[in-house]
């Protein structure tokens, strides 16, 4: 996943981290696998009024980061992803390699589906190349 963000950081590309967690657990974690500075933003469940399935963060972050709806791409692991994102009216990507049981997965909630880093890292290759 370094490896992605790095490649769209090259390219101009703005990138933000919309979690659940609470800012203190965020920044943990963060630092426990050194990438806190890999973020354009990050925003934390306890800084919007609405969590996840409301739209709160994703819009605070399309105002904070000055970039368009239609040209956004949320990519998530949950059915509360996919609704925020929708919500907002940003594209939404479904990534299925985490730990999470795949019945908690609608596939047909996303545009796009990668079952790997690696596929995503082909499609992001292919739309910046």
């Amino acid at each position: 996943m370094l490896e992605i963000i790095n490649y769209l950081r090259e390219r101009g590309v703005k990138q933000a981290l919309f979690t659940s967690k609470g800012r203190k657990s965020a920044e943990i974690t963060l630092q426990k696998l050194n990438i806190k500075d890999f973020f354009d933003l990050v925003l934390c469940g306890d800084e919007v009024l609405h969590p996840k399935p409301y739209p709160d963060g994703v819009i605070k972050i399309l105002k904070t980061l000055l970039v368009e709806p239609e040209e956004t791409l949320y990519l998530g692991d949950s059915p509360l992803d996919a609704e925020a994102a929708y919500k907002a009216g940003v594209h939404f990507a479904l990534a299925l390699w985490d730990f999470l049981p795949r019945e908690n997965k609608r596939e047909e909630e996303a545009e796009w589906v990668f079952h790997s880093p690696e596929e995503l890292w082909e499609w992001v290759q292919k739309i910046y190349d």
